[in-house]
């Protein structure tokens, strides 16, 4: 037997496929998750003009969307996390991959999220962008 057919080891159990991903929040701060932060967003983007316009893209989502492809991944974060604090969709999705054991954890991320980050966000004009995404990851964290 070799190595790549190995899924399991006497001192390792059978690896099994959940489609879950721990600590996805998390996940998200890696570049190399770039394309799929990209396709959250796009969902949400889509969710958002179904839920809320009927199907409709507004000016704004119209003009988010259009800049989403020349934005860093920084940009991509807070979008994302904006998006996350009024989403439902989004939100449910994010708890769907989630392993079990996170969801409590996303839930109080979810709460600072609408209660203290975004709020200091939108009043304070001196938390630059990378601040808020930071604040998140912080509060993730720690949550």
């Amino acid at each position: 037997m070799t190595c790549a057919s190995n899924t399991g080891g006497q001192f390792r159990p059978p690896h099994k496929e959940t489609g879950k991903i721990p600590n996805v929040i998390e996940n998200l701060f890696s570049v190399h998750q770039h394309s799929f932060l990209l396709k959250l967003i796009h969902e949400s983007i889509s969710a958002i003009s179904e839920i809320f316009f009927n199907g409709r893209y507004t000016t704004e989502l119209t003009a988010l969307h259009g800049k989403l492809s020349g934005m860093s991944h920084i940009e991509l974060l807070a979008v994302f996390f904006l998006l996350l604090n009024v989403d439902q969709t989004l939100k449910k999705h994010i708890m769907a991959i989630e392993t079990v054991q996170n969801h409590r954890k996303l839930e109080r991320f979810f709460l600072d999220l609408r209660r203290t980050i975004v709020v200091q966000f939108s009043i304070n004009e001196s938390i630059s962008i990378t601040k808020f995404v930071e604040q998140c990851e912080e509060f993730y964290v720690l949550a």
